[in-house]
């Protein structure tokens, strides 16, 4: 679940927990209200709140970015432990008897085998193995821009969000929030 609540100048921010987000958040000035069990931060810092938002969850609460669907062979893209594509985690195991977790993606051809790695540190695949496990990706435009050259001719692009869908998506959380308005100023 994920809001932002704009009160008094301050942003009140729910998210599931991250100890990342929490380091992140706290270098803004956040401060924890345990009564309300939200974050809160002066509403100067909306742009880095909703940045950090995307790279921590991988959500976009603005409901502005731009998607795009790639197809890739996940031993391009494996680190010795995850699948990392575009500097977000898609693929991971949280530990070694554990069947893996897949973030914004799909399996399109093969599957990873059902444990990897030591109990201490568990990978996606088993040590020195060789797997070509085709994977389909939903990754943000930002992240999509920041693979290199040579990562971009190992994906394939399946499908880009039109203009027209992201608009109609901004429009949907911009008429949520004139709701939320038009309830304050009722209020008052």
């Amino acid at each position: 679940m994920f809001k932002i609540e704009r009160k008094e100048g301050k942003l009140e921010i729910t998210t599931p927990y991250s100890s990342s987000f929490v380091t992140a958040i706290k270098k803004l000035g956040g401060k924890w209200n345990k009564d309300k069990k939200v974050w809160v931060v002066d509403e100067e810092f909306e742009n880095k709140v909703n940045d950090l938002i995307i790279r921590i969850y991988n959500y976009d609460i603005t409901g502005t970015e731009k998607v795009i669907t790639v197809q890739y062979n996940a031993k391009d893209f494996y680190d010795g432990d995850d699948i990392i594509i575009g500097n977000r985690i898609a693929v991971y195991r949280p530990s070694r008897d554990q069947e893996v977790i897949l973030k914004d993606t799909i399996i399109i051809e093969n599957d990873f085998p059902s444990r990897g790695g030591s109990a201490q540190y568990p990978t996606v695949f088993e040590y020195n193995a060789e797997y070509d496990v085709i994977l389909r990706t939903d990754l943000y435009e930002r992240y999509y821009n920041k693979l290199t050259d040579e990562e971009k001719e190992k994906v394939e692009i399946i499908e880009k969000e039109s203009e027209r869908d992201v608009l109609l998506r901004e429009k949907e959380k911009l008429e949520k929030r004139l709701e939320e308005i038009n309830k304050l100023l009722e209020e008052k």
